[in-house]
């Protein structure tokens, strides 16, 4: 299964949605995944959310992003682990 930028986006603003609202199982976003071909994207998402931390950190921001993005890490964390269980 090949994952393009476009689905990638297109996940991530349904599982924004998701951990907003709820309104939707993660299950059901989830079946027919391949865990093997989400790890690239799901360690990517991370390395970003990482970076941009860091980023921040340099321009003396951290504090105002640290909680969000530590919690988005966490979400990916959880939906990778839940990928490698289906």
């Amino acid at each position: 299964l090949h994952v393009t930028q476009g689905d990638l986006e297109k996940e991530k603003r349904k599982l924004q949605n998701i951990f907003a609202h709820g309104t939707e199982s993660i299950c059901s976003l989830i079946l027919g995944v391949r865990p093997r071909s989400v790890f690239p994207a799901v360690l990517n998402e991370i390395q970003e959310r990482q970076q941009f931390l860091e980023d921040m950190a340099s321009l003396g921001q951290e504090k105002d992003y640290i909680d969000i993005i530590n919690t988005e890490i966490s979400q990916v964390n959880v939906l990778s682990a839940t990928i490698m269980f289906i």
